[in-house]
């Protein structure tokens, strides 16, 4: 016997991939560490390695929020111009949110990245990110496992910048390097 319930069957037509993150612990108020990330949007290109420069555009649409779009340079394999919207950006509990509009691979058909900034002592606070990708099923279900190493990794250097930056005012080892490497490009 077979039973049918009224519940209703929902085919996706992307594989989709979800990649939560937290920082360690950040020895820095949650309150600034929100400026660095929220008032501080359009402003990545200065502290992570993975942007090699960033710049805010549109108008804010978001109470707080100077801009609503952001484009970057990456240095990232595989895509190095990223053209990102704002879809969420709440300075009371120090989050945002952000979908990519432009530049990623013809396969990824949908991401949104999502920042969290908790306090969790009087001068510490962690950064959470969650990080949601559709993909095309065919190339998804070839691609999917490298990105998300990728991507794991990735997560581990912007927060290792973020936290350099946020505690010392200074860019990071791996960020400075980046930038020598640009800077000699640009001369030669």
């Amino acid at each position: 016997m077979i039973a049918l319930t009224n519940k209703k069957i929902v085919m996706k037509n992307y594989k989709e991939m979800i990649l939560n993150g937290q920082s360690e612990v950040i020895n820095i108020s949650a309150e600034k560490l929100w400026e660095i990330v929220g008032p501080g949007f359009a402003d990545a290109g200065i502290w992570s390695t993975a942007v090699d420069q960033s710049e805010g555009a549109g108008t804010g649409g978001f109470e707080g929020a100077e801009f609503g779009e952001r484009v970057c340079e990456l240095n990232t394999s595989g895509f190095d111009h990223v053209s990102e919207k704002l879809t969420q950006y709440n300075v009371a509990k120090m989050e945002l949110a952000y979908k990519v509009q432009t530049g990623m691979p013809s396969f990824v058909t949908f991401a949104e990245n999502h920042w969290t900034i908790i306090k969790v002592g009087e001068n510490q606070s962690v950064v959470k990110l969650k990080l949601t990708m559709h993909m095309t099923k065919i190339m998804g279900g070839l691609m999917g496992g490298m990105m998300k190493m990728k991507l794991k990794n990735l997560f581990q250097l912007v927060f290792n910048d973020l936290k350099v930056y946020a505690e010392t005012g200074h860019v990071s080892k791996e960020k400075a390097k980046r930038m020598a490497k640009l800077s000699n490009k640009q001369v030669a």
